[in-house]
């Protein structure tokens, strides 16, 4: 998942239009393109000048908004991470498998959030197609960087079984001991 989010990361620095994150809607009367960092307003289809949505992206759409929205849901996941840390029970190792729980989530909560604005931007959720502002944009970012534990609580319940059964080995341990 590490190298998943990196690669976003550096597709967005490489060529920001190639998976852009921005959001067309309407806004009192006028067309406007919303990326999560900055906005164009575009004139009407009846103007004198029609401007092509995608040269509008090519001048809107900034090197760093893939990594904003990562960052983000990076952000959001280390609040579930620590949420869920709180939550794992002890081990006979202090940090192992907490620690390699909470690693999994971050890179998760990253590429959720940038999954989920791809999926908002493609329509695939209805009502939810245009996002009026870059605020909005940033906003549904921290739900979905969050929403990966939804993806992760698998993980996080065979956690708890594995460090169940490690702590029932050793108590039958400690108890054939003379």
């Amino acid at each position: 998942m590490f190298l998943v989010s990196v690669g976003i990361a550096v597709l967005g620095l490489v060529n920001p239009t190639v998976m852009s994150l921005c959001f067309v809607p309407e806004r009192d009367g006028r067309v406007v393109l919303v990326c999560p960092t900055a906005e164009t307003a575009l004139p009407p289809a009846g103007g004198s000048v029609v401007r092509d949505v995608d040269d509008a992206v090519l001048e809107t759409a900034k090197e760093y908004d893939l990594l904003l929205v990562e960052l983000i849901g990076l952000t959001a996941a280390s609040v579930a991470a620590a949420g869920a840390l709180r939550q794992i029970r002890g081990s006979s190792e202090p940090y192992g498998l907490p620690v390699a729980l909470a690693a999994l989530k971050l890179p998760t909560g990253a590429v959720t959030a940038v999954l989920g604005l791809l999926l908002m931007r493609g329509e695939f959720v209805p009502g939810l197609s245009a996002l009026d502002t870059s605020a909005q944009i940033i906003a549904w970012a921290v739900v979905f960087g969050y929403a990966q534990q939804l993806f992760t609580r698998m993980v996080d319940q065979q956690a708890h079984t594995v460090l169940d059964r490690v702590r029932g080995a050793n108590k039958q341990t400690e108890r054939k001991r003379p």
